[in-house]
């Protein structure tokens, strides 16, 4: 049996429309790993246990919302940080998009991403600019 976290952009939110995507990525990743074990992960909030979450997983999704932005130290829409993102590996994005579409990447941006998102699997995001 496999551990699959999902960053769920639904806890501690009242966004409709994150509901509506977090639903749709619980019923694919369902769909494929039917018989594994799911541990839902806030993403905002990113705390010690959290990434003892993390650590035990097998596959990271994160579903939902627009937390990708051009400067993630400055705007916080992932609870992603100096101190916990070297624990965070190999996310796979489903449903994600780019906040307010913005010009030119931090390199803080870039290093987080490219830490941080999977390399080996594709993503699926909300739109060909993200």
């Amino acid at each position: 049996m496999k551990k699959i976290a999902v960053f769920d952009t639904t806890i501690s939110d009242y966004n409709l429309g994150n509901q509506i995507i977090m639903e749709s990525v619980y019923k694919q990743v369902r769909e494929i790993f039917p018989n594994d074990f799911f541990y839902k992960l806030p993403y905002m909030e990113i705390t010690r246990y959290t990434i003892g979450y993390i650590k035990r997983s097998d596959l990271i999704f994160f579903g939902g919302t627009n937390s990708l932005t051009r400067k993630m130290e400055r705007y916080k829409q992932w609870g992603i940080n100096p101190l916990n993102f070297w624990f965070i590996k190999d996310v796979i994005l489903m449903g994600v998009g780019w906040w307010q579409y913005q010009k030119k990447t931090s390199l803080y941006t870039k290093i987080i991403l490219n830490h941080c998102l999977s390399k080996k699997y594709f993503h699926a995001v909300r739109d060909s600019y993200t």
